[in-house]
């Protein structure tokens, strides 16, 4: 009785504390009501489908609107709940749903106000464009209202009706977290700036190094006429936290064309593997659309009618992140914020097991300077953290070519098209039966001609709202180059002396340098050697590195890495320890893998070595076996569910490649294995016959919320796994 008592006694106390605190209201989420102008218009239309290889989805129509609307109707029947997810993560609603594990993510994107631009983009659109989006929106809508499906039922919520304005809201969303990095960049050199110091450049550039490659050759581009040094910013701890509910979105993908000289079949060839979230539902959507005016396959996010990688009956094309520098922050100082400022001030209605509370976080609030966000992070004293993105400089007319995409026919029109889009930043590669190949790199592109300054700098509010753009034509562009080929693989796009610089958001070109040098290893590729390429599992960085630490290291795990072939397959048992040990490396000394080659070029000390040596016997006894241990039993994927729900959590599948590899296995030190969390959203090679051939493998179920096992033989989870590529037969 008396712990009953007690407990009783701790409940009321609890409902009181709860009724006193003022900033939380128990009510229920509002519901949204749009008013879509077409949705009497498609009573009699039939979006039936055909499945293609028993997952791709196949709905012919009459007219491109009908189309566009059988597009919204089969990502909300097959892909309902995640749609509706990621409009709720852009609008700053998730926790509605989902509870406090998307608290964090909700407030960031409220202060980013990612919705409201892109209620300004939508009225910016061309008419027809509009049309469009009211037509996937209706079908989406009549999808959504129907859909009973795992996730609605689950969550126990009903969807509200889809807006235009829903369906870029996501690409601004997916347009903000590929370009971050750029903004982080800063924030990462201003903590090696306290470690470096003028040695900062050879941590951070990879100029002179030999794996370094850029995208366009420097016969292909202008020089300049001098290369100044960047100057020093000022160092401070990091702010990038605040960036953390965005996760890892992705920090790859290649993409490269071939010409006819360079293919035994005499067409062009495409292969696109955008690397993203390994995540369920799958990231990408298939669906096979047919009208009279185009036939369009390939992989659209769900909630978004676009296809981001895949072709019609004229073309292909693929797509990579091209962190050009389009994000910055700088260091404002407050007085300058105070004079001219709007207040934001995060809202979020949180789902709980006593209710919903609406909780206004006036103690989180931040402003906004026109375009400018101000961060809610730490910054120097007399000083706030201030975010410039030139996503929030680009109207409605940046966003309709895209729209315009099924019915490209040619290389020189995808060039003019894509140079038109200026939502930021990816790298576009195509290929046309005409046997014609060209690249566009597409965004708002900040126009810098000098490095940038390493790190946070202080700037005055003004000379931070001023911004210089690209022209369309300096964008980084090109069609037909003699040598054949064009490959992108988030490498810099201009080499060293060149007019313009795109920043330091680069990843290591490891893989764009093997991609080039696979490509001309033979004078002529097929299916067979583009799927090769591919799925190569060579640890690029290893290939340099490793010969220079045997020279310096004395370990007999050293010994073994003599005979390695520096190939990242389940069998490879060097692979866990070699990776695991240069990450320690560079966390113990702040470096990067620029860094570790030239320290090692000029060669460790006695100290370093036994330092270095220190840290591999500290592997090798955490993994036991004298740290030889397959990589299949390290490094592992277990697809998480977007909710972040445990009820979706399925066994790990052992999966191959590695950092550095084209076949990339990006990973996350986690509870004694790497857990592999992004790589190829799906893969794609196309051949460029009349009509177009495609072959390629989807990671994951086209349908959410299936259960099918990793491990089943017949599921796209192994054929991922194993490269295996399937024909797709789109054309009748």
């Amino acid at each position: 009785m008396v712990k009953l008592l007690k407990y009783s006694a701790m409940a009321l106390v609890a409902l009181i504390l709860l009724a006193l605190i003022s900033t939380y209201r128990l009510r229920k989420p509002d519901v949204r009501r749009v008013e879509n102008p077409l949705s009497h218009n498609f009573k009699e239309t039939d979006c039936s489908k055909e499945m293609i290889n028993g997952e791709i989805p196949k709905v012919k129509s009459s007219t491109e609107m009908e189309s566009y609307y059988c597009w919204g109707f089969l990502h909300g029947n097959m892909r309902g709940w995640q749609s509706d997810y990621l409009r709720r993560l852009v609008q700053g609603r998730a926790s509605e749903v989902l509870g406090t594990s998307h608290f964090k993510a909700d407030v960031l994107f409220q202060i980013l106000e990612l919705e409201a631009l892109s209620r300004r983009l939508f009225l910016d659109l061309d008419p027809f464009n509009q049309q469009k989006l009211w037509a996937y929106s209706a079908g989406m809508t009549k999808a959504l209202s129907k859909n009973e499906g795992k996730g609605f039922t689950y969550f126990d919520y009903r969807p509200d009706e889809w807006h235009p304005i829903d369906s870029l809201s996501i690409v601004m969303l997916m347009s903000f977290a590929q370009t971050r990095k750029t903004f982080e960049q800063e924030i990462i050199e201003s903590q090696l700036l306290d470690k470096h110091k003028e040695n900062i450049k050879s941590v951070l550039e990879d100029d002179g190094l030999p794996w370094e490659t850029t995208i366009l050759k420097r016969e292909e581009v202008k020089a300049s006429k001098r290369d100044e040094i960047a100057q020093i910013g000022e160092s401070f701890d990091k702010a990038y936290d605040f960036f953390e509910p965005l996760g890892r979105l992705g920090i790859g993908s290649n993409n490269w064309v071939l010409s006819p000289k360079r293919s035994k079949a005499k067409n062009a060839w495409l292969a696109n593997d955008p690397h993203l979230n390994l995540q369920r539902p799958s990231f990408f959507f298939w669906q096979v659309l047919k009208n009279k005016d185009w036939t369009l396959f390939g992989g659209s996010l769900p909630g978004i009618p676009v296809v981001i990688s895949g072709l019609n009956q004229d073309i292909a094309w693929g797509v990579t992140n091209s962190y050009m520098d389009v994000a910055e922050a700088a260091f404002i100082d407050e007085n300058e914020i105070h004079q001219s400022f709007n207040e934001i001030t995060p809202k979020v209605l949180v789902k709980t097991n006593l209710g919903f509370f609406d909780i206004n976080l006036w103690f989180k609030s931040t402003k906004r300077v026109g375009q400018i966000r101000v961060l809610p992070v730490d910054a120097p004293a007399g000083k706030v953290m201030a975010l410039k993105w030139s996503g929030y400089d680009i109207d409605g007319r940046a966003m309709d070519p895209i729209f315009e995409v099924p019915r490209l026919q040619r290389v020189r029109d995808a060039q003019v098209l894509f140079q038109n889009v200026e939502v930021p930043a990816w790298n576009f590669v195509f290929a046309d039966t005409d046997g014609k190949i060209g690249y566009q790199s597409t965004g708002l592109i900040p126009k810098y001609t000098k490095p940038r300054v390493y790190g946070v700098q202080n700037m005055s509010l003004e000379d931070f709202k001023n911004t210089n753009y690209l022209r369309k034509y300096e964008r980084p562009s090109l069609v037909e180059p003699s040598r054949g080929y064009i490959a992108t693989a988030n490498n810099r796009h201009w080499p060293e002396g060149s007019s313009f610089h795109g920043g330091r958001g680069y990843y290591h070109p490891f893989r764009a340098f093997r991609i080039e040098e696979l490509i001309n290893e033979k004078p002529k590729h097929d299916l067979k050697t583009l799927k090769r390429i591919q799925c190569d599992n060579q640890a690029v960085d290893a290939r340099f590195l490793v010969p220079l630490i045997v020279k310096q290291v004395n370990h007999p795990f050293v010994e073994r890495l003599k005979t390695w072939d520096f190939n990242s397959n389940l069998d490879c048992e060097v692979c866990a320890t070699y990776r695991l040990w240069m990450e320690a490396i560079k966390k113990e000394w702040m470096q990067s893998e620029a860094g570790l080659y030239r320290w090692l070029q000029k060669g460790l000390t006695a100290e370093e070595s036994e330092k270095w040596q220190s840290a591999l016997s500290d592997i090798v006894e955490k993994i036991r076996n004298d740290g030889l241990i397959p990589w299949r039993e390290y490094h592992q994927t277990n697809f998480p569910h977007v909710s972040k729900d445990e009820t979706f959590k399925m066994d790990r599948i052992s999966t191959p490649g590695d950092l550095y590899s084209v076949n990339p296995g990006t990973g996350i030190i986690e509870n004694n294995y790497i857990r592999h969390d992004i790589s190829a959203a799906h893969r794609i090679v196309v051949e460029l016959s009349s009509p177009p051939k495609v072959w390629g493998v989807l990671v994951g179920e086209n349908e959410e919320f299936s259960q099918k096992s990793l491990n089943s033989f017949d599921g796209n989870y192994m054929r991922w796994v194993n490269c295996e590529l399937r024909e797709i037969p789109i054309f009748d």
